[in-house]
């Protein structure tokens, strides 16, 4: 009975933890940092924050809207102004998303 309980508890645990590994978690970076970025200025955006994830879409919201794909993109942008950027990631069938403002200057 005791070797039983045993085994059950240890199947527990395990679909626990891959229940709770598996989701993952959309976060991005970009370089140079966000309070200093510019027109005609490459900006390198990475997912190198996000956990658990396979594949990256990202949106760009500017006079221009392009989407991208891939751990890391490369945008420049022609004019000053707020910029809405969406990410999506995908890992093990489930999805994560996050999206903010950024602000580029003269």
């Amino acid at each position: 009975m005791r070797k039983q309980f045993i085994l059950i508890a240890a199947v527990a645990a395990v679909l626990l933890l891959q229940a709770c590994k598996g989701r993952p978690f959309a976060c991005f970076t970009t370089e140079p940092d966000e309070d200093d970025l510019h027109v005609h200025q490459p900006v390198i955006f990475r997912a190198s924050c996000s956990t658990n994830a396979d594949t990256y879409y990202w949106e760009f919201y500017d006079k221009e809207d392009s989407t991208e794909y891939g751990f890391s993109t490369i945008k420049t942008f022609a004019d000053t102004g707020q910029v809405k950027v969406f990410m999506l990631v995908v890992g093990g069938g489930k999805t994560s998303s996050t999206e903010r403002y950024i602000t580029i200057r003269p």
